[in-house]
């Protein structure tokens, strides 16, 4: 029982569509598979086709982040990233490596992103776009895009990334009230498909305005070459067709189930791990208020290891997640996404109470 933030528990369903016929990616079969993938992840918010456009990546989603700062982002102004987490970091990383001007405003991990400090910066510097990671999976905070975006419309020219590949699919997204210009996200997470294939939901003026003023910085990475051949019903390089095959599958069950009750569940399942650990004397790293519907982060209980708790629940049949970076030796996480019932959250954590 996979109880990390990704890859996920699939379904047979999902994990069966791996079988499907081999296909060659320039007939019209692909396409229609290709199109149908675009079709339902904007079907997943009830996006405008007109207005926002899906472009599929083969590789995580950090090919997806990487390949939307590099095509996306201008060198002329700065690019402004919130962070207070990992994932964040990489944010910064990556547009540093391509020498974009980069503005880091940094929070302590799992801290909450102060709002007036945000402002601060939007009123002083030229900025051309600001980005976040919505549930930053460090410490399972989920951040104030509602908030920021709602600021960010006060300051027109300044463009919204979300790094959404943690809660696309398990949180509520509202792209037009929060003015999410651009979003990332992956297949092996709330969408419960397996790990291979990632994509960017952006809004077509901001692509055509990046077509027009930005040069390309990378070949394989090249968001608008992906989006133009996609726009024809192709891609530029080999597809991972099998694994668009699970994630076509996967997208026409969360349909089915929808993503009110899908978010619904995944609250569900997080309010009782919390309440369960509660029984066992286990404290979260986190307020309550500032969790995610998807992962709660715990303090590693006093006298027992990261890797002597995650050993001994791998040889019962659970699988959970270390802090990262300084919270290594401090926390460890259990997220709750991918196909995962409320009698495994029980089995779990009679474990757990067997070993604290």
């Amino acid at each position: 029982m996979l109880l990390n933030p990704g890859p996920v528990n699939i379904r047979e369903s999902v994990r069966n569509a791996l079988l499907k016929e081999d296909i060659c990616h320039r007939e019209e079969e692909f396409t229609l598979l290709l199109r149908s993938i675009r079709a339902k992840l904007l079907e997943v918010y009830n996006l405008d086709p007109k207005k926002y456009k899906v472009i599929i990546l083969a590789g995580s989603g950090t090919a997806a982040i990487e390949a939307s700062i590099c095509s996306l982002v201008t060198q002329n102004k700065k690019f402004l990233v919130i962070t207070n987490g990992v994932y964040g970091e990489r944010m910064v990383e990556i547009a540093r490596v391509y020498s974009i001007p980069t503005i880091k405003l940094s929070y302590e991990y799992g801290k909450r992103i102060n709002i007036i400090e945000v402002e601060d910066i939007l009123k002083k510097e030229a900025l051309s776009m600001v980005a976040v990671v919505h549930h930053e999976t460090t410490t399972g905070i989920l951040n104030p895009l509602e908030e920021i975006g709602t600021l960010l419309k006060e300051y027109p020219g300044k463009f919204f990334m979300v790094d959404g590949i943690s809660s696309f699919g398990g949180e509520v997204l509202d792209f037009e009230g929060w003015g999410i210009g651009v979003l990332v996200g992956t297949a092996n997470k709330c969408l419960q498909s397996v790990p291979g294939c990632s994509f960017v939901v952006a809004r077509q003026d901001i692509l055509e305005q990046a077509r027009r003023e930005i040069n390309p910085r990378s070949v394989y990475l090249n968001l608008l070459n992906y989006y133009h051949y996609q726009e024809e019903g192709t891609f530029p390089f080999t597809p991972p067709i099998q694994i668009m095959y699970a994630l076509n599958q996967a997208l026409d069950e969360l349909l089915k189930e929808g993503i009110e009750r899908r978010i619904e569940r995944y609250r569900r399942l997080a309010s009782m791990v919390r309440e369960r650990a509660k029984g066992i004397n286990l404290k979260t790293f986190l307020d309550g208020s500032l969790s995610s519907n998807i992962l709660t982060s715990f303090h590693l209980p006093e006298g027992i290891s990261y890797a002597y708790l995650h050993d001994v629940l791998k040889e019962k049949g659970f699988v959970i997640y270390a802090g990262q970076s300084g919270l290594s030796n401090k926390i460890f996480r259990i997220a709750n996404m991918g196909e995962i019932s409320e009698s495994d959250i029980e089995r779990l954590f009679e474990a757990i109470g067997e070993i604290i």
